[in-house]
């Protein structure tokens, strides 16, 4: 009843209480409160934001520089490798013997190449030498370059291509290709002359630089005791280095002497080769930030491991602060758009349906309070919840009868359960009671036979997992028979069963006892060596011999023990205990062998 008013009481208040005119006004005073939230949000977020904005793309752009340096330093490694490679190739140039006999063909081009790709380089010469034999001996011992070449293409994705023209001017290329293509051709056409600046022979810093749409070509002369060799030639795929590295925003240059060429990624200098004088002539590198063409661009600038190179990143600032301005108001539009328009349905709504909508209600909570009920009842006397609720509301009358539904299955299925759990427990006490007539020895109340397979049978197969030892001891009352014959079979019972308890508290807990036929006991010692095991028997020998038996008999027993060896069965166990057994009984009885 309680629920029942309150919902009541809710809907009159908001269907017949409230008139249009009252709700028109405070719809205009939550837009008035709307716009004034929204321009302080705005001014302060304007104020806030774009120190945000400025300290995320610093830091951004200063792990996107080293990453980019990092990218560059694994290049220059691997052209200092491929240099310090050739340079030790001509210092065992002389004592190289070759073993490859190239073939040449002449192409439609008239220039002469490798047929075979043996997973090399592709090799290129313009015309037939005089010094064939000199020649061509030359060109095979310089296969040892494949190597080096090939490592560095490989294990570096940003090196396209390396070239090696030699001063017989035959032009060596990894990876191989049968075709001289603009760029192999070109870099055929490059002398000794072009770096004649450059005859010092320091193999470090001497190079020139060109560049096309995607690559930049590294030349380096190769120099043995002044003497020039040949040019080493790098092709680095810039454009992906800058890809992989940077994202698809970013506008990144590579600067080289800063007056020199560079390459630029994006459009925002026109997208390609451009002179740093025309594109950078107004920036100020003194300052983080710079104006440029109308546009607040963040700078980031770190050397290269190249000599005289260095890497630029620029953001837009401009650009990010207006696109986060502009999200914020059309969040805040759309919000604010999206609530006046739902509380214009709403009141909408209530005018035409007020009335329909109070008797829903009432009828609703009727209804909520009668399920309600019937559910607690359920809950504390178990009864079915039936009901012959018809609201008229679809949604109801279904709750109502899957509600009906599921107590009855409940109460169905915990009657058979209950019945299922009397039947399972019957089951397991008679399981019980089989399995004991089945392993154990009705008089002794010990294992039987059957039970020491079973245990013998778990402890090989754990013994030889584990390489761990057990052990067995066979047992057997001195003189039984006598016993039957003097005091009858029935005394005899009894000491057998005195024996057995004896034996049963004289071991472990994880020791297993059992009655191996007659007179005969086994126990199965887990985790015992046969100098361990021979304790116990000694223990369980004095424990019989010093034990009072009904009519005062004297009772004493021999044992035999028994360690598993890898490779032994049950019945080699239990041979080799019946013979230290017989042992026992050979030197006197009462005795452990």
């Amino acid at each position: 009843m309680k629920y029942k008013q309150k919902l009541k009481s809710y809907m009159k208040s908001i269907i017949m209480k409230y008139n249009m005119i009252l709700s028109i006004i405070l719809l205009c005073f939550i837009i008035l409160v709307g716009i004034i939230v929204y321009e302080v949000v705005l001014n302060q977020f304007h104020e806030i934001s774009i120190d945000r904005i400025k300290g995320e793309i610093e830091k951004d752009n200063i792990n996107k520089v080293n990453l980019g340096i990092l990218e560059a330093n694994k290049i220059e490694k691997s052209i200092e490798i491929s240099k310090n490679g050739i340079y030790n190739f001509f210092e065992k140039a002389e004592s190289i013997k070759y073993f490859s006999n190239i073939k040449f063909e002449k192409s439609n081009e008239e220039y002469y190449y490798k047929v075979d790709n043996d997973g090399g380089s592709g090799v290129f010469f313009l015309k037939q030498p005089k010094n064939e034999k000199l020649f061509f001996e030359n060109i095979n011992k310089m296969e040892y370059m494949d190597a080096i070449m090939k490592t560095n293409v490989l294990n570096n994705v940003y090196i396209r291509a390396i070239y090696y023209l030699s001063e017989e001017r035959v032009l060596r290329r990894y990876p191989y290709t049968d075709v001289l293509d603009d760029m192999s051709y070109h870099v055929m056409q490059l002398n000794e002359q072009n770096f004649k600046e450059n005859k010092d022979g320091n193999q470090l810093n001497n190079f020139i630089i060109e560049k096309n749409e995607e690559d930049i070509l590294l030349f380096f002369p190769i120099y043995v005791d002044t003497k020039y060799k040949g040019i080493l030639c790098f092709d680095i795929d810039v454009r992906k280095l800058v890809g992989d590295t940077f994202s698809e925003e970013d506008k990144v240059v590579i600067v080289k002497n800063n007056t020199g060429l560079m390459h630029v990624k994006d459009d925002l200098f026109n997208n390609g080769i451009c002179e740093y004088k025309d594109c950078f002539s107004e920036f100020d590198y003194d300052n983080t930030y710079i104006e440029y063409q109308g546009k607040n661009l963040h700078v980031g600038i770190k050397d290269l491991g190249f000599k005289d190179f260095s890497l630029i990143i620029l953001t837009n600032v401009s650009e990010l602060f207006e696109r986060e301005v502009l999200i914020i108001e059309n969040m805040f539009r759309t919000i604010l758009e999206i609530f006046v328009v739902t509380y214009i349905i709403i009141l909408v709504l209530l005018s035409l349906f007020k009335k329909k909508m109070y008797k829903s209600a009432e009828l609703l909570s009727d209804s909520l309070e009668e399920l309600s009920k019937k559910t607690q009842d359920f809950s504390n006397t178990g009864n079915v919840i039936k009901t012959d609720i018809e609201t008229g509301l679809y949604e109801i009358d279904m709750l109502a009868v899957e509600l009906y539904k599921m107590t009855k299955s409940i109460v169905k299925n915990n009657i058979q359960l209950q019945n299922e759990e009397r039947k399972t427990e019957a089951a397991y006490k008679e399981i019980q009671k089989y399995q004991e007539k089945l392993t154990i020895d009705p008089l002794t109340k010990t294992y039987n036979r059957i039970k020491v397979d079973e245990v013998l049978d778990y402890e090989i197969k754990r013994s030889n997992r584990y390489n761990i030892s057990f052990s067995i001891l066979l047992l057997d009352i001195d003189k039984f028979k006598g016993i039957n014959d003097t005091y009858g079979h029935n005394r005899g019972d009894e000491v057998l069963k005195t024996f057995a308890s004896i034996l049963k508290s004289g071991v472990r807990e994880t020791d297993v006892v059992a009655r191996w036929g007659g007179d005969e006991f086994v126990i199965i010692l887990p985790w015992t060596t046969r100098d361990e095991a021979i304790k116990i028997a000694e223990k369980l020998r004095l424990n019989v011999s010093n034990a009072v038996f009904e009519g005062q008999i004297k009772v004493t027993t021999s044992i035999g023990v028994s360690e598993y060896h890898h490779g032994d069965n049950i019945r080699d166990m239990v041979l080799n205990a019946d013979k230290a057994l017989y042992d026992a009984k050979n030197n006197g009885k009462n005795k452990v062998s």
